[in-house]
């Protein structure tokens, strides 16, 4: 039988925390522009902002998790623990630059277009 280390939770939350984050804010997004468009509510814009900076903020901290468990290296530390912390540093970069230029957009082109 296989103990799981003490650091599993950490490193599944390092590896999957900024994903979720970026798909969380993938869905909620489409969910308030939609509604927004639908009923012409003028909040659509700062709740979008609102999303975007939550996400942003749960995809960086999940980073700095993945970025201490990478640099926490007892001896009993196991190498596939180590191998999830690196790879989530990097997944933490990258899924926090896709939220960010998703969150630019709305404010850059119009959110409802006539049809």
């Amino acid at each position: 039988m296989v103990t799981p280390a003490p650091t599993t939770p950490w490193a599944v939350l390092a590896l999957l925390g900024s994903g979720v984050a970026w798909a969380v804010h993938l869905l909620v997004s489409y969910a308030v522009v939609s509604v927004g468009c639908a009923t012409g509510w003028s909040g659509t814009r700062p709740l979008l902002g609102a999303v975007t900076l939550a996400c942003i903020v749960v995809a960086v901290a999940t980073g700095i998790v993945a970025q201490r468990g990478r640099r926490w290296s007892p001896a009993a530390a196991s190498e596939p623990a180590q191998f999830a912390f690196t790879v989530g540093a990097g997944l933490a970069g990258l899924f926090t630059a896709l939220i960010v230029l998703a969150g630019v957009v709305p404010f850059i082109v119009p959110l409802c277009v006539a049809g």
